[in-house]
């Protein structure tokens, strides 16, 4: 018996000594993290914990998105899993299909990290870089009875693939095809189900996300999407601050926007208690629909945690359960504003917001998990 358990723990120091060198493991998780928040403050690209992404580290090693996950709570020390892509293949080539090899198929090639995710396998062998969202402006058209058919049209070098169960038998599927097509796809649309991407870089990947749907998006006249300024105000935060580990999102609260479209798209008096000022600050700046205009408003006067843009709120929070927090606060402010019609709103007087920002026990339980 301890014989049998030394020869495993030698087995898996050995599969650990075959990972990359400790530099390039860190550079290739970093990026990792940066594309899973990236895609996954995006609700028109992911939904709840949907969506998954990879990178290929080794001849056979990869990080993918650990299953539950929600990708824009991947960091460098949470949401990876390292998995033997090369085991996945292996069973992808058996053609053994049923849920028995899937559940093995899983175990047997996690290297490190939580159970991997369900999609692991069509993973396996796209490029260094996939990006699998399940995007609304796809969707359009992959729900669509001639909707497979319109998408071949508009992308000849994709790879559209027919509905299957999600995991393995979607996985053979889609490997299926990829195998047969003259040149390995970078663009692989599931009907009923979404899109997946892949390159040789974490950039190219996300932007190439976002061309194909600005190309689905025209096409089925979608018009302007406020979701891509997520995207946007995100890159100016990283800018500003290289080391911001947070997230951007766009609030879709309906208590909100009556608030705001009864005040003609412009804040309204907002700061009627004491949580108002200190989850949303003693100033919520208008930028107009421009990364720019932010930038240049947070360089002056800090990174805000509330901005307004052309009649859509966005928040920028350090994980998911703070956004909520600012976005339930608002809602509250919001619902004050909307039953308050004909009453003068009277607002925390000024010295008190400022009071407010500063007080360490009001910052203290704000920065409580």
């Amino acid at each position: 018996m301890i014989m049998i358990l030394n020869t495993m723990v030698m087995d898996m120091l050995k599969e650990f000594a075959d990972m990359p060198a400790d530099a390039g493991l860190k550079d290739a998780l970093k990026e990792f993290a940066d594309m899973s928040v990236g895609a996954g403050i995006r609700t028109d690209w992911i939904q709840a914990a949907g969506g998954n992404t990879s990178v290929k580290i080794s001849d056979d090693l990869m990080y993918i998105k650990a299953s539950g996950v929600r990708l824009c709570e991947v960091n460098e020390e949470y949401g990876a899993s390292v998995v033997d892509y090369k085991i996945i293949l292996e069973f992808l080539e058996k053609g053994r299909l049923d849920e028995a090899a899937e559940k093995n198929a899983l175990s047997m090639a996690l290297r490190q990290g939580t159970r991997p995710s369900i999609e692991t396998f069509l993973h396996s062998f796209t490029g260094k870089y996939t990006l699998h969202t399940h995007p609304v402006a796809a969707n359009v058209l992959l729900s669509s009875e001639n909707g497979m058919k319109e998408l071949k049209k508009l992308f000849p070098e994709s790879l559209c693939v027919g509905y299957c169960t999600p995991g393995i038998k979607l996985g053979a599927e889609i490997y299926k095809a990829y195998k047969s097509a003259a040149e390995p796809p970078e663009i692989i649309f599931l009907q009923n189900h979404g899109l997946i991407i892949s390159g040789d870089s974490s950039e190219y990947v996300m932007n190439k996300t976002q061309e194909v749907l600005d190309i689905i998006s025209d096409y089925i006249g979608a018009g302007e999407n406020p979701d891509k300024l997520v995207s946007e105000i995100y890159t100016a935060v990283r800018e500003i601050d290289p080391q911001y580990k947070g997230i951007v999102c766009r609030s879709e609260n309906r208590y909100i926007y009556e608030a705001l479209k009864m005040n003609g798209g412009r804040m309204w008096k907002y700061r009627t208690c004491p949580d108002c000022v200190v989850y949303c600050g003693e100033n919520i700046p208008d930028i107009s629909g421009s990364a720019e205009a932010f930038r240049n408003y947070a360089e002056r006067f800090g990174i805000p945690g509330v901005v307004l843009s052309e009649g859509e709120l966005y928040i920028i929070a350090p994980d998911l359960k703070k956004a909520m927090d600012i976005e339930s606060v608002l809602s509250f402010s919001a619902k004050i504003a909307v039953s308050s019609i004909g009453r003068d709103i009277q607002e925390i007087p000024c010295e008190e917001q400022s009071f407010l920002t500063e007080w360490d026990a009001e910052k203290y339980r704000k920065q409580m998990k």
